[in-house]
């Protein structure tokens, strides 16, 4: 229903945002950078993960995707379709908005 606005959620620890087809971020070194489907989504590339999710197909209950650090500053995710949220400490809530989300 609102596919087309950028939804935040804010909790104390984390914010969690609902990723574009084409996600790009700057963030630093070993962040938290968790993903979780609300679809089942094929992922086509990650770019900047610890664990990387080439070609994986996400889906709740099956695999899903959480627990990724970033290894890289730049951190670049491409779905098929947008299904992931993102889940990133709190203190990097301004790169997240920042970003092409």
């Amino acid at each position: 229903k609102y596919a087309h606005k950028q939804i935040v959620f804010f909790s104390k620890e984390d914010v969690i945002v609902r990723l574009p087809k084409s996600f790009r971020v700057e963030l630093p070194l070993g962040t938290r950078f968790s993903l979780y489907p609300l679809k089942r989504t094929l992922l086509l590339s990650s770019v900047g993960l610890k664990y990387p999710l080439d070609g994986l197909t996400l889906e709740q209950g099956q695999m899903i995707g959480t627990s990724n650090e970033t290894t890289e500053t730049h951190v670049h995710i491409e779905q098929t379709e947008e299904g992931l949220i993102a889940i990133v400490p709190i203190e990097h809530v301004t790169a997240l908005l920042a970003s092409n989300s």
